[in-house]
């Protein structure tokens, strides 16, 4: 069954010249950024991806320069990337009854908190912002494949109860032997984007990741359980989280902090 998805994956075109060229930009000055972005198809939509109202924000952004000087170019980055795998790949998870609208908004929250909750730490890598907004992409090939099997009634029965990441990587790995984070790891490994990959694949089994990625593996684990698919900062979500910051020793008030200063 990983065949099924490694084969659709590969089939993927590579990214463009343009969008390659703009992601290595990235590495340059704002102002380089901006012109690229701005000589781009995605200029509209990463303003759009901005302007999005999770963050309690002081104005509109009109202009990338604003945008990019609010978030910082790894969460403007990300913004693109995801602008990028919209337009590439279904927005919708049928079989999750997850429609387009649902899809967008989970991935715009997760990432508005992980934005939020990143500016308490002076050492964390901010590529986690990119795994954040952009790990859902994965199940769309899950769902794909739950189609093919013929199995949506039963999958539905079983995954709507998941709550913690975990819950979801059992159900998903009954039903197709993979789960989101295998998936995710293996496409944006077909990308280039490694390091993505890399936080993907870990992000459950924090364990077993290297020690020099296991605070942003950890991070991004809490993150999925506040803001899962079927639970977005509820009381029964909110309290699992607390949960995971003491397994995973991270300051609890910070993160209460974070969530606050969303406008939900």
């Amino acid at each position: 069954m990983k065949d099924f998805i490694q084969k659709k994956i590969t089939a993927l075109p590579q990214f463009s010249a343009d969008i390659c060229e703009i992601l290595n930009i990235f590495e340059k000055s704002n102002d380089d950024i901006i012109f690229a972005l701005t000589d781009s198809n995605y200029k509209s939509e990463i303003l759009n991806l901005a302007n999005n109202h999770f963050l309690q924000k002081n104005a509109i952004f009109k202009e990338l320069k604003d945008a990019l000087n609010f978030y910082g170019k790894e969460e403007v980055k990300a913004f693109f990337l995801f602008a990028v795998f919209r337009k590439m790949l279904p927005n919708g998870l049928t079989n999750y009854k997850i429609d387009t609208k649902n899809f967008t908004e989970i991935s715009l929250l997760r990432n508005a908190l992980m934005f939020e909750w990143i500016q308490n730490f002076k050492n964390v890598n901010a590529e986690i912002l990119s795994t954040t907004i952009l790990i859902e992409f994965s199940r769309i090939f899950i769902d794909e494949l739950i189609t093919n099997l013929g199995v949506e009634i039963n999958f539905y029965d079983e995954i709507k109860h998941c709550i913690f990441p975990t819950d979801f990587t059992d159900v998903e790995q009954k039903f197709t032997g993979v789960n989101r984070e295998i998936v995710a790891a293996l496409l944006f490994r077909h990308f280039g984007l490694d390091k993505i990959a890399l936080y993907a694949k870990f992000s459950s089994i924090i364990d077993d990741a290297d020690e020099d990625i296991k605070k942003e593996c950890a991070m991004i684990k809490i993150v999925k359980t506040a803001v899962n698919i079927y639970h977005r900062l509820d009381e029964r979500s909110i309290d699992n989280t607390l949960n995971l910051l003491d397994e995973h020793i991270f300051e609890q008030d910070a993160f209460v902090r974070s969530i606050k200063k969303l406008n939900l």
